[in-house]
Order: C-alpha cells, then sequence, then structure tokens
C-alpha cells in the first residue's frame, strides 16, 4: 500500500497509478528498466526483410504522383520507424523527410514513407514496378 500526500493535504492509502505518482512529483522516470527502446533494436536490417510488399492501390500510386510519397506493407508489427529509414534510405539512396506508421483494419501494419524534394517517388516507383 502506498501513503500518498493529495493536494490538500490529506493522506491517500491505497494503490496509485504511475501517472499519480508522476503528478505528485514520487517517480520521475519509468518504474521499469532502464534499457532505452533504442538500444533494444537489433542490428542493421535490409530493407527487404522489412517490407512485405510495395501498396499498389490506386490511392497508393496517386500520392506517389502528388505528394512524394511511397506506401508499403510491413512482415512484423514491431519494426520501428527508425528502422525503416535506415534501411530505406540505404537501399534507394535517398533522403527520407517523414515516416508515418499504421495499423489498417485486418491487423497488418503499413508504413507511408515521404520523400525529400530533391527526390522522386516516381523515380523509385518505375524501379519497383508500381508505377
Amino acid at each position: 500500500m502506498n501513503k500518498i500526500k493529495s493536494q490538500r493535504g490529506k493522506l491517500l492509502e491505497g494503490k496509485t497509478s504511475f501517472f499519480a505518482k508522476q503528478k505528485r512529483g514520487i517517480v520521475s522516470q519509468r518504474e521499469t528498466n532502464d534499457v532505452s527502446p533504442l538500444s533494444t533494436m537489433t542490428e542493421d536490417k535490409n530493407f527487404w526483410e522489412l517490407i512485405d510488399y510495395p501498396v499498389t492501390t490506386e490511392k497508393a500510386v496517386r500520392i506517389i504522383e502528388d505528394e512524394n510519397k511511397l506506401t508499403f506493407q510491413l512482415k512484423r508489427l514491431e519494426t520501428r520507424k527508425q528502422e525503416i529509414k535506415k534501411s530505406f534510405e540505404e537501399e534507394f539512396k535517398a533522403k527520407v523527410e517523414k515516416v508515418n506508421t499504421l495499423i489498417d483494419r485486418k491487423g497488418k501494419k503499413r508504413v507511408v514513407i515521404k520523400l525529400k524534394k530533391e527526390f522522386s517517388a516516381g523515380d523509385i516507383g518505375v524501379k519497383l514496378g508500381i508505377i
């Protein structure tokens, strides 16, 4: 049982959440092991080990042309944005401006990669056979 003083000075007993403790200044960081999520990343992976296939829907092709973005289906839900960005830049020699991820209704993870203005998503789309 934890004993915490409330803001009005009353003594509170019982279970308190992490956020309540953090708000009152009792806990400053997470009460978990001090392992950084970035330190748990494995060795550099090839882009094609992370990606299942490029998405070729009408909307995906439209955003290639209009917004300079490429869409891919990922193999695993645990894949991080930093891993995707690093492996994409190594594979295609293009600079990435932004990486967005989403999980669709089927429970699959997709990634939308926005390239910097100097690089064309259309050229990479042609190499991949999307356009």
